[in-house]
Parts: C-alpha cells; structure tokens; sequence
C-alpha cells in the first residue's frame, strides 16, 4: 500500500507541472523569436568546428528539429490569428478610389488598425520562415558533414593484405589473439570470488539455463505438433504451406534464438557476473548463434528440402536443397566472422590483420553469394507448361519476373565483386560495410517476402468468410476488387516498410528519413505552389468519397425513385447520367480545393484553351472531350466486342483521343472517339454476353413444313449451349423463289461463341435432313426465250438440247423442285431474262 501511495504520489508530482505547462499563456513572438537566433548562432558556431563528432552533429540536428517544430506551431498559431483580420478587411470592402468620395472616420480608424495589425503579423510569419530558412541550411550543412566524415571512413585505406610483409606479421598476429581468447574463460575464473563460484556451477547459471531450455524444448514441440509440416499430407494447400513455415521459422529458430537472447541481455546487463574479455566473447558467442540459428531455420522453412510437398515455391527439390546448404554454410561463416569481430574488439588488431582477415571472409562470403546466383537454381517448375504454349498473360508476367531476377541476380554479383576488390585493395570498411549490407539485405528481403505471403493469405481467408460473403452480401467480383486493391496497398506498405529497414543498413540515417517524410508531409514548396503528400491523400479521398455518394444516389433514382413516376425510360436515364456529371464535376471541384490548388490558374488554361479551339483544335478538344465521355459513361468497355466505323473486333484501350480495336484478323484500327460519340456502334457484349444465334435454311417446296420445325427444334434443344430460357423457337420466314425459307433462333450464354455454335447447328441441321429426307434445292432460274421459230428458221433446223452438266437441272425449272411441278419449256419470250418473262410461259 506504501508503495502504491508513493507512486501516485511521484505521478501527480510529474503530471501538475505538464498540465500547468499547457496551460501557460505563448510566449511573445519577440522573446520566442531572440532564442530561436540564438540557438541558430551556436548551432552555426559549432559546425564550422572540423573535429566534431558523428554524436555532437545528431545531437544539434536534434536541436535544429525541435526549433523548426516550434516555428512551425508559431506560424500556424499566427496564421489563425491572421484569418479573422483578413476576414475583416475584406468585409469592409475597398477603400475609396481617387475621386471618390471618403469613407466614415469610424471605418477609416477600423481600415487603418486591421492593416497595422494584419502587417505585424505578417511581418512575424516572414521572420518566422526566414528563421525557418536558415535552421533548414544549418542542417543541411551538419548533413554534410556526417556524410563527409562516413566518406571519409569508409575510404580510409590498410596496408595491402598479399604484400609478403603483412601475411608474415599478421598470421602470428592472429594466433596470439587465439591464445588470449582461448585464456579467457581461464583468467575470468581465476579471478572470480568463491561464492561467486559456486553461484555459476551450481545455483544461478544452471537453473536458468535448464529451466530456459526445457521450456524452449517443450514450447517447439507444441508448436511443431499442432501448426507444423506434417508428411502424411501430399498436398497441402498454400494457407497450410505457409503455416507450417512459420511454425517451423518459430520453433526451429526463434525459440533458440531467444534462449540465446537472454544469456546475452544477462552479460549485457551491468549486474553480469562475466566481465573483461570473456563478456566479450559471450556476447560475440550469443549473437554468433543467434544469427546461424534464424538463418538457419528460416532458409528450410521457406524452403523444405526434405519435404517438396510443402515447398513455398515449386522449386526442384534437388536446388531446394543445394540452396539450403549453400545458405547454412554462408550463415556458418558470417557467425564466425562475427563471433572474431566482436571478440577482438577490446584487443590491439593491427591494421595489417584487419586488411588480411577482410580478404579472406570477403572471398569466402562473396563467393557462396554468387554461388546462390546461379539462374538454374531458382527456375520455377511451373514456368515452363508441359502441354503447348502458355497463354500471352502468363508469357508476359514470366518475362517481367525474369527480368527483374536478371537485375538483382547482376546488382549481387556487381556488389560481391566490388566487395573482393575492395578488400584486396585495402579498403578493409568499404569491403565490411558492402559485405554487411548485403547479407542483412538478402536476410530481410527473405523475411518480408514470407511476411507478404502470410498476409495476402489472410486478406484472402478474411474474404471468404461467412460474415462478408453472407452478412455483408458482397458479391464474388467486390470481393475479388477489393482483394486486388487490398493486396496492393499492402504490396506498397511492405515496400515502404522495407525501404526504411534497408535504407539505414547502406548508410542513409534514420533520422534524415524521419526528417524528408516529415517535410514531405508537411508540403513540397515549388514557386507559389506547396504541394502536400497529406493534402493529395485527403484530395483522392474526398474525390472517390463523392464518386461512391454519387453512384449511390444514381442507384436509388433508378431504382426506387424514378421507376415510380410516369417519365418515359430516356428521360429516366438522362436525368440518371446528368446526376453523374453533376457528381463527377462536384467531385473534382472538392478534390481540387481540398488539396488547395488555385483555382483561378483553370480559369488561365481554359482561356488559353478557347484561344487554341479557335486557331484549329476543334477537332482535337472534340475527341478529348468524346473520349472523356466514353470513359465516363462507357457505352464501350475495354473487352467489348463492337462494329463501328465499318469494323469490328475487339476494344484493346480506350484512351483520351482515340480507341483502339482489335479485328478478328489480328489489326489494329485506331478510331477517333468522336466517331463513337456521333455515330451508331453496335456493342455486342455491352451489358452482358447473352446473344442470340440464327441459323437461316430453305426447303424444297412440297416438304412437310411442320416437320421441318420440328427437325429445327430438335436441333436447337439437342445443343447444350443454346439455352433453355429464353426458349428457342423457329419460324417460317417467307415463300421464297427456290424455297420454302425457315428461321432457327436459340439464345447462347456467351455471343463470342456464335460463329461456332451456327456451324455445329448448320452441320445438325444437314444431317438432320438428310435422315427423314427433307430436300434442300438449288436456286431455280426459268429460261425464257423469244421468237423461237425465227430462230430456226434461220438455223434450218431446231436446235438439239444439250447434254446437261453433272449435278445440273435438265429442265429451265431447276433441279430442286419436284418433278411433278417443273415447267415446260417457254418458247415465247425473251432471251435470259428470269422468272416467267412476258408471261408467254
């Protein structure tokens, strides 16, 4: 109870001052104005100093961010107080011009005060920014300095490591560093107290290390036997996969490696019992470990070379494995190069060492890292289709991974190569620094891949619950947008999060970073234009807010309002697309303004606009404005299957001037938007694919007619993709000149598969007819000639007919009608006319 007592005691004592601290009235501009001069002047003072520190430059930076903060609070507080006045002026309107007459006393005293007092405060925000100016300058500068200084570092260059002098001094060099390492433990116990003694063999020491190691032993075992890789599973899915990854990620490595974390947080802490070169060694040891183990288990927990069935990635298992020893190998080596960098620390490494030591781990490291890059290792096996081609879509986004393996594979191959050179040529840092950070990266990047995998997983699994599927009734296509949408975004974060772990690890400070996106938040100024990351995301955000309010209200008028007034359906729809227009122009106008954009500089370009309509753009602003109509309205969409301006295919894109179809002979045509705009374009698949196939044939005269509906029925139904509903019919079209002319109609799902369905239909048909004997005729012409007897008499004698062609009529009354009802031959009319001539027939 004491204790508490005394707590909140300490708590109210440190809480009054803060509450009495924001309670105090601001400070006068003048007072706040003389410190900010004066921190600038010793700021300044001290970074002309060559000798300063990496420490004392971030330590000052750290002044120069808490004085722009404070300016920054001070120009927003004045900026408050400065609206209310010009607010005021503008209310009194302006003053009087020459001839005028003057104004009141009264509102000239009001007039002359709000001015003195709106140029004071004027005057406070342009000291307020100069101030601003110079602390941004001041810190550019100590930025420089530290880079400079880091430049500096990294160039400084050690003896070179083959010369014959500096291997004969820096091999036993390094064997005496050996010998008092392995002495270490000898002397550290040599000089420990009795008790303290028997604290390490048996009290303190053991248990903890027996109880964190059963408990570490017990807490994988759970874990491996519930969410672990389980053989007796052939084919896991990617969820289970990825699961059973970090399941084993979890047991196999950060379960040890926390057991070695808390050895190391003990020496580390102040009440360690190891102490001089031991405790050093037991920190270079733990971090050794710690580094092999999670390198380790997460290279086989991504990879499962044991078990291919839960390989993450469809590698071959053989590569599988070759990368998994090959990772565990190069782990090996940078734990031992670790364990003797922070070993040898407090010890007197001469240079020639530091150099010869650089070579070799640079060689050995930089070497397994290029062994990782070999192209065959990392080949997918479902790149490569076992059956035919793959589809244009797959090719392209193989090609685009390809490239972009091609990249990194050349930027490590680039940086391990420049990491020998550097070591060989004695630029021990520059060789350490390019080394490290290509490790830490290749490690992180693994790690935020896996990280990605796990949750687009769970972005998928969380869409495919009962509460947004049924409760929230979001149809398969919503949610398959916003997964896209929502992976993206997560895609982006990753990225951002990563850049700002990676970027330190190649020297870019953290605070320099913290420093940009804090500006970059804060407005990019550029002329008289401050653009704003926050201003742009809040602009996007009202603007798709408006959009969605407006396809709302569009919805309801359709649906539930303007169906129950007496309106014809044109007018509905105008009054549902003017609604949009409305909303998309209310939108932009919002968006605009809440970035802050000055909207007066339209005004500018829509006058220099005019001007260039009148000079010949009336063509070029006419399609401009077509193809921002197409874009809103979408009468066509990118995938719809058109015929306009005598062509048809395909739209492939529709852009601001021109939209560009695909015909079915694999051209491209380029059409003005306006043409969409003016002219009739049949869309095909506008609303939907459902179609119509219609499938014309003509019977010889005499056929049962009935039968032949009935034979096209059949037809119909026998297709399984003509559907059922709308029913399919047939009708008698017309007594045609060779045939009695039929129609067969059936409705398809898909009208891209017309072409394909009418021919199966055709060859039904055909075959149909040809079991019950229905007759399909040829084109019947009658022959008609004129004057015949003249004719022989002038010959002498009457012509003999001729032999009939094969698959010919014999008569002028063609071969598909029925015998019975052929005509004679017409003697009396006129030659090669058709039908019955004169009507001498």
């Amino acid at each position: 109870m004491r204790a508490f007592v005394v707590s909140f005691a300490l708590l109210l004592l440190l809480t009054v001052p803060e509450l009495s601290r924001g309670q105090e009235e601001p400070q006068p501009f003048g007072f706040s104005l003389t410190q900010w001069k004066q921190t600038l002047t010793e700021v300044g003072q001290l970074a002309e100093q060559s000798n300063l520190g990496a420490g004392e430059v971030e330590t000052q930076r750290g002044r120069l961010a808490d004085l722009l903060a404070e300016v920054a609070a001070t120009k927003a507080g004045v900026q408050q107080s400065l609206d209310p006045l010009l607010s005021q002026l503008e209310a009194l309107g302006p003053p009087p011009a020459e001839g005028e007459p003057p104004e009141a006393p009264d509102v000239a005293l009001q007039r002359e005060d709000l001015n003195e007092r709106i140029a004071s405060l004027q005057g406070h925000i342009k000291q307020a920014g100069l101030v601003e100016a110079q602390a941004l300058d001041l810190d550019s500068r100590l930025s420089a300095v530290v880079r400079v200084a880091a430049v500096e570092q990294l160039l400084d260059r050690n003896p070179f490591p083959l010369a014959p002098e500096t291997v004969v001094a820096a091999v036993p060099e390094f064997f005496l560093h050996l010998g008092e390492l392995a002495g270490a433990p000898g002397d550290w116990w040599s000089r420990l107290p009795e008790d303290q003694r028997r604290e390490v063999l048996f009290y303190r020491i053991p248990v903890i290390l027996v109880f964190a190691v059963a408990f570490g032993w017990v807490a994988r075992r759970i874990l491996l036997a519930r969410l672990g890789r389980r053989p007796d599973v052939a084919d896991p899915t990617y969820a289970r996969r990825l699961l059973g990854a970090i399941a084993e990620g979890f047991g196999n490595g950060l379960i040890p490696a926390l057991i070695f974390g808390g050895i190391l947080y003990r020496t580390v802490e102040g009440r360690s019992l190891f102490t001089g070169l031991l405790a050093d060694m037991v920190i270079a040891l733990c971090t050794a470990f710690i580094v092999f183990i999670l390198a380790r288990a997460l290279s086989r927990a991504a990879l499962a070379p044991n078990f291919p069935a839960w390989r993450l990635e469809d590698i071959a298992p053989e590569n599988a494995r070759t990368i998994a020893r090959t990772v565990e190998l190069l782990a090996a080596v940078f734990a031992v190069d670790i364990f003797f960098l922070l070993s040898l620390e407090s010890l007197p490494v001469s240079q020639g060492l530091d150099s010869l030591y650089a070579l070799a781990t640079a060689v050995i490291e930089a070497g397994l890292m290029i062994s990782l890059t070999r192209g065959h290792l990392w080949v997918l096996q479902s790149e490569a289709p076992e059956d035919g081609e793959a589809p244009p879509a797959a090719q392209e986004t193989q090609q685009s991974k390809h490239r972009v393996w091609l990249l990194l594979r050349l930027a490590i191959i680039l940086v391990s190569v420049a990491t020998v050179a550097a070591a060989l040529l004695g630029y021990t840092n520059l060789s350490d620094f390019l080394l490290e950070g290509l490790l830490v990266s290749a490690a992180l990047v693994g790690g935020l891949y896996l990280v990605r995998g796990l949750l687009r997983e769970i972005v998928g699994a969380a869409l495919r619950t009962n509460l947004v599927q049924d409760k929230l009734a979001l149809r398969h296509p919503t949610r398959s947008l916003i997964k896209f949408w929502t992976r993206a975004l997560l895609d982006l974060v990753i990225l951002l999060f990563g850049l700002t772990l990676l970027l330190p690890i190649w020297g870019v400070p953290l605070s320099d970073m913290l420093r940009w996106t804090g500006r970059a938040l804060q407005g990019i100024t550029i002329g008289n234009v401050t653009i704003s990351v926050t201003d742009l995301l809040a602009g996007l955000l009202v603007f798709a807010a408006v959009i969605v309010l407006t396809r709302m209200l569009q919805r309801l008028l359709s649906q539930r309002v303007l169906p129950q007034t007496t309106l014809d359906s044109g007018v509905q729809n105008s009054i549902s697309a003017g609604l949009g227009y409305v909303g998309i122009a209310l939108a932009a106008a919002l968006g605009i303004s809440t970035i802050g954009l000055d909207l007066s500089n339209l005004a500018l370009i829509a006058g220099a606009l005019s001007v260039g309509i009148g000079f010949g753009l009336q063509t070029v602003v006419n399609n401009f404005v077509s193809g921002l109509i197409l874009l809103i309205e979408r009468p066509i969409k990118v995938g719809d299957w058109i015929i306009a301006a005598g062509h048809e295919g395909y739209v492939k894109r529709i852009n601001v001037r021109a939209t560009e179809l695909e015909t079915f002979q694999r051209a491209s045509v380029i059409i003005p938007n306006s043409e969409l705009i003016s002219s009739s374009v049949i869309n095909w698949t506008h609303k939907n694919k459902l179609g119509r196939v219609e499938v014309p044939v003509g019977v010889a005269y005499g056929s049962d007619v009935q039968l032949v509906m009935d034979t096209l029925m059949d037809c119909l139904k026998a297709d399984s993709r003509v559907l059922t509903w709308p029913e399919p019919y047939v009708v008698f079209l017309n007594f045609g000149d060779s045939s009695l002319d039929f129609s067969a109609r059936g409705y398809i799902g898909d009208v891209e598969w017309v072409l394909s369905i009418s021919s199966d239909l055709r060859i039904a048909i055909e075959k149909a007819f040809r079991e019950k004997g229905i007759e399909i005729p040829f084109p019947q012409r009658d022959v008609n000639l004129r004057d015949i007897d003249r004719l022989v008499e002038a010959i002498g004698e009457r012509p003999a007919r001729p032999a009939p062609l094969p698959g010919a009529s014999t008569t002028d009354s063609g071969a598909g009608a029925p015998r019975s009802q052929r005509k004679p031959f017409s003697a009396e009319t006129d030659v090669g006319s058709e039908g019955s001539g004169d009507g001498d027939s």
